[in-house]
């Protein structure tokens, strides 16, 4: 007597969506691959390198779009235990012990092109400090992280320091979608269209990404206007703590459009440096004591004297406060915030952490580019500093805003670094 045949398996396709998205990249790539580099003072190998086999890699994709799912949908939920519970169902996940596959499928695919091509970010001179190299000039303030140590040569260009270039490179992201879960997941990969992207330093604008310009009707948007236009029929976020974009114009703004995305993308990085550092806005003119060649003066924003007012170490140039505020509100740019002097008579170099233990929060500030050129910079909700911050290295606790009275108090160009808030000035900054 033989063995019946198992009935035969048969999925119901007519219940999955096929998304197809061709992208492409706008700008650098900061890494990507499996592999880090952390110590490249004994290698010359790239700090950050590309994965040969898979430039982008479909776990790295997939962990983008759960943050923008986050950031669209998963943010207006009723609680944080309906959040973990949807996002398990959507994205997979490993609350509640066991591991959760989830309902949306997703694999990226190389259609066109050949390798991605390095772009070393740093060079020696004679010091033993790196220089931006010409290709890079206007993204070093964005790359801090990637910066080398240990010089190898005057004029050298330094391959640990590399971005990668995907230049003519073409990728397709395919997603398989229950129909139940078509309208937000069709968002999520807009946002990360209009705002995110791939690798290291996206708050940034490293890795930027858009539609393939030869893409057909995909029903996905990657222009800021319109996914915010978008967000607009939703819910107001309501999950503290949960990072969320917000329809609101004011946490929105985009600048001028430069000759291509690389030249947009670097002018949004110097925005935000201009505004932090720059002469007459950040900081002040160089004093008549200055060295030779030093490009600005004292800071404008009230941190490096509230420091010195901590630690009770001060250069004798710099006893005589420049801005009394008390408090560290650049913060809410993001942490940790790692506070150098040039002078040994200064304060030894301290580090503002949320607290002895947590030392990231990142930047609720996103820079980015359109594809047309233009900077951008998005301002995400729920996703600012703790009011009370903590100093390592001078082991106590110090207080993000300045109060209202001492606000007051403060001269016009020092108040409107801050007021009505450091971000919210970078904004207005940026228009």
């Amino acid at each position: 007597m033989s063995t019946p045949s198992p009935a035969p398996i048969r999925l119901d396709q007519s219940r999955i969506t096929t998304l197809e998205v061709p992208f492409r990249f706008l700008t650098w790539v900061f890494g990507g691959g499996v592999k880090h580099n952390p110590n490249t003072t004994d290698s010359m190998e790239p700090m950050r390198p590309f994965d040969p086999v898979t430039p982008v890699r479909s776990s790295g994709v997939r962990g983008q779009l759960r943050f923008w799912w986050r950031a669209t949908t998963g943010a207006r939920l009723g609680s944080l235990g309906e959040l973990k519970r949807r996002e398990a169902e959507v994205w997979g996940g490993i609350w509640g012990g066991e591991p959760t596959h989830g309902k949306v499928g997703l694999t990226v695919e190389k259609t066109g092109g050949d390798n991605p091509t390095p772009v070393p970010t740093f060079q020696w001179g004679r010091s033993n400090f790196p220089r931006p190299t010409n290709k890079a000039d206007g993204i070093a303030y964005g790359a801090f992280p990637m910066r080398p140590q240990g010089n190898i040569g005057d004029g050298e260009e330094d391959v640990r320091s590399v971005l990668w270039d995907h230049g003519d490179l073409r990728y397709r992201l395919l997603l398989t979608v229950p129909p139940e879960l078509n309208q937000e997941i069709r968002l999520a990969v807009s946002a990360w269209l209009a705002f995110g992207g791939y690798g290291a330093r996206l708050t940034r604008g490293f890795g930027a990404v858009a539609l393939d310009e030869n893409a057909t009707q995909t029903g996905l948007q990657d222009d800021p206007d319109a996914v915010l236009e978008s967000i607009r029929r939703l819910e107001p976020p309501r999950l503290k703590g949960v990072p969320a974009i917000d329809a609101n114009p004011e946490r929105f703004q985009r600048a001028r459009a430069r000759s291509t995305p690389i030249e947009g993308w670097k002018a949004a990085i110097q925005n935000l440096q201009q505004f932090r550092q720059g002469l007459n806005l950040g900081r002040n003119k160089p004093g008549p004591n200055a060295r030779h060649g030093v490009p600005a003066g004292r800071s404008r924003w009230p941190e490096p004297d509230e420091l010195r007012r901590v630690t009770r170490r001060s250069d004798p140039d710099h006893r005589q406060p420049v801005n009394q505020g008390g408090a560290f509100p650049r913060a809410d740019f993001g942490l940790p915030i790692i506070f150098h002097f040039n002078s040994n008579q200064d304060p030894p170099e301290q580090t503002l952490q949320i607290d002895r233990t947590t030392d990231r929060l990142p930047s609720p500030v996103i820079l980015n580019v359109t594809r047309g050129g233009e900077p951008i910079a998005l301002w995400l909700r729920n996703a600012d500093a703790p009011e009370e911050l903590h100093l390592k290295g001078a082991d106590t606790s110090v207080r993000k805003t300045v109060s209202e009275k001492r606000l007051q108090e403060l001269a016009p160009h020092h108040q409107k670094l801050i007021d009505p808030s450091p971000v919210a000035a970078f904004l207005k900054h940026f228009s």
